[in-house]
């Protein structure tokens, strides 16, 4: 529900309290949860922290939620810096792909991204409602194809299996970080809520990218019975 979505990020936001301190990098995705947070987010004046944008820009028409704009607002309620992506999340030509995360500005800040102190994200899941679909980078027979290939969610728009490991989606060429950007910082902090969610979240912790999760009840007892099952 709406009303654990809101909690979920509350939650996150006193996590992040105690976390952020100054001369930090801060890594963020894009989506609903991220547009929440950034609603919740408590103002403080930091010193030196710059917030980067992951991959690059969903585009769905709704600014609030795009990495982008959730970037400028929440350097600004730190009191720091953000670094962005201005390309798309998916180009389909490897020669464009090569060109774009060569671009100065780009390449400066993927740099950034694989150099975070904190990650905080959201859980994409594969349903219709996902992210990626709303903005058009994905289709229906898209879904399904990435189902049949074993992926049951995405973390940095790239699809994954049970266990983490990275779904090959062909002629998809993402313009962000790798997901070994999510293994090595401190602390990266996922939100996700609602039962379907439950397969995305076990595999991005399975894989390392998400060590410190915030669920709501329905996606934890749901989480639980498929750890039991996949025993």
């Amino acid at each position: 529900t709406e009303k654990a979505f809101e909690y979920c990020c509350v939650s996150a936001d006193q996590i992040m309290s105690g976390i952020l301190s100054n001369n930090m990098t801060l890594g963020i995705t894009w989506g609903a949860a991220m547009e929440t947070y950034c609603k919740i987010l408590s103002p403080r004046q930091l010193y030196n922290v710059n917030v980067v944008q992951m991959v690059g820009c969903l585009g769905t028409g709704n600014p609030h939620m795009d990495g982008l704009e959730l970037a400028i607002h929440i350097s600004r309620k730190l009191g720091g810096t953000y670094s962005n992506i201005y390309a798309p999340i998916y180009v389909d030509n490897e020669l464009v792909h090569s060109y774009l995360i060569n671009e100065n500005q780009i390449k400066a800040s993927l740099r950034r991204a694989c150099q975070t102190d904190v990650v905080l994200t959201g859980v994409g899941s594969l349903d219709s409602d996902t992210a990626l679909q709303q903005a058009g980078y994905w289709t229906d027979k898209d879904r399904v194809y990435l189902k049949g290939k074993g992926a049951v969610g995405h973390i940095l728009a790239r699809p994954i299996d049970i266990n983490g490991n990275e779904v090959a989606f062909d002629d998809r060429y993402v313009v962000g970080a790798p997901l070994s950007a999510m293994q090595s910082p401190e602390w990266t902090v996922g939100i996700a809520t609602s039962a379907k969610k439950a397969g995305a979240a076990i595999a991005a912790c399975r894989g390392g990218y998400i060590n410190t999760l915030v669920v709501d009840q329905a996606l934890a007892l749901a989480a639980l019975q498929l750890l039991d099952d996949l025993e």
